[in-house]
């Protein structure tokens, strides 16, 4: 049983969209439903809120916000206090977000949006201290892209499996690279049940035959718990996501992944990306490229993972991204104190911080290190 503290809240999504597919109505706005954790076994928060590490998580295809709670229970018991505010998202037309918006959403969802959701999210709360932004799948290519968009308040991102195409001209030229994506689709959409006439019957086929069978006991508990939805009358059971958004949610991906590799090049933070050493949902080309372009990455392997991998095996997603963790929290320390100890308040003294600002800029320039980013 979880120990952790779960309140819930709903804010407007960004808007425009990406896409105008994305809503039935121009009209439309649609709604985000998230959830904030906390510890209560931890004591009542002491000391510069600037040095505490923010946590925002987004889920993949077909999941939720919840398969992140047993990892978000490992940060908690490994950093403590040293954690501020723990964030995890359902994307628009997912979970509770999509009972939000039923009837507002149109048959594309791009990653990018969800990317941008993640940002108003983090607009709305105006948080102190450093926010890291942890994504898989869907959720990996996602922060990958509220990196790109959003420079402030971003502190950096782990990103792990994030699903990208690297062959953009391909897709667009060769009918068959794009009859094999189309299969995959088919396939996917074959595999999905969203509707059961038992309970029973649900629970053996998430439990037993689909590929939610793999996930880690406390993963697939959580999903299980807050994604069930059964009819007291009937006894008829149904996935809370129902199937068509989670085929929009896979096709949706060819209309942003495509750049993707290109894009990460404007990522100006820290990028932890994890994969599974066994994962073949993308192909062997993603891993470099995606590498290749991050100005700031930091590359792990984790043996014997899938695409599933965070899921899966959470522990070792978790201990894969302790030193990640621990370096950015150094950091995020060290800017408190640089940037938080002693603000200027008098026009003399603002004068003084500016001509001060100009001789780092200097020597940085001068040096050849990047001028405008501090966070490294």
């Amino acid at each position: 049983m979880s120990f952790l503290k779960k309140e819930c809240f709903v804010t407007d999504a960004h808007h425009p969209r990406a896409n105008r597919q994305s809503i039935i109505n121009e009209d439309d706005r649609l709604r985000l439903a998230y959830c904030i954790y906390s510890d209560p076994r931890l004591p009542a928060p002491t000391g510069n809120p600037h040095e505490k590490v923010n946590l925002l998580f987004l889920h993949g295809s077909t999941f939720s916000k919840e398969v992140w709670e047993y990892i978000i229970e490992l940060f908690f018991n490994k950093y403590g206090s040293a954690i501020g505010t723990v964030i995890a998202i359902d994307a628009v037309n997912h979970a509770a977000s999509y009972e939000l918006n039923k009837g507002k959403l149109g048959w594309v969802c791009t990653w990018e949006d969800i990317g941008k959701d993640a940002v108003k999210v983090l607009h709305d709360l105006n948080l102190k201290g450093g926010t890291i932004v942890i994504g898989h799948s869907m959720g990996g290519a996602a922060a990958l892209h509220a990196a790109i968009v959003e420079k402030a308040l971003i502190d950096s991102v782990v990103s792990i499996e994030p699903v990208c195409y690297t062959d953009r001209e391909s897709f667009f030229t060769k009918k068959q690279v794009r009859d094999a994506f189309y299969k995959l689709l088919r396939a996917v959409h074959r595999s999905i049940r969203d509707t059961f006439d038992t309970e029973q019957q649900y629970l053996d086929f998430m439990r037993n035959k689909n590929f939610t069978k793999t996930l880690h006991p406390r993963v697939l508990d959580a999903l299980l718990a807050n994604n069930t939805i059964v009819d007291p009358k009937t006894g008829v059971t149904r996935y809370r996501t129902p199937k068509n958004m989670q085929v929009t949610a896979y096709a949706s991906s060819i209309m942003s992944t495509v750049y993707l590799t290109q894009s990460v090049r404007g990522i100006d933070c820290e990028v932890l990306h994890i994969i599974g050493s066994k994962a073949t949902w993308n192909s062997p080309d993603v891993a470099p490229a995606l590498r290749k372009g991050l100005l700031y990455g930091t590359a792990v392997d984790i043996e014997n993972g899938e695409h599933l991998v965070s899921l899966e095996m959470p522990e070792e997603t978790f201990a894969a991204m302790v030193p990640f963790i621990d370096k950015r929290l150094r950091r995020i320390q060290e800017l408190a104190k640089e940037e938080h100890s002693d603000n200027p308040i008098t026009p003399e003294e603002r004068e003084a911080y500016y001509w001060r600002g100009v001789a780092e800029a200097d020597e940085l320039f001068t040096s050849g290190q990047k001028v405008l980013y501090t966070r490294l």
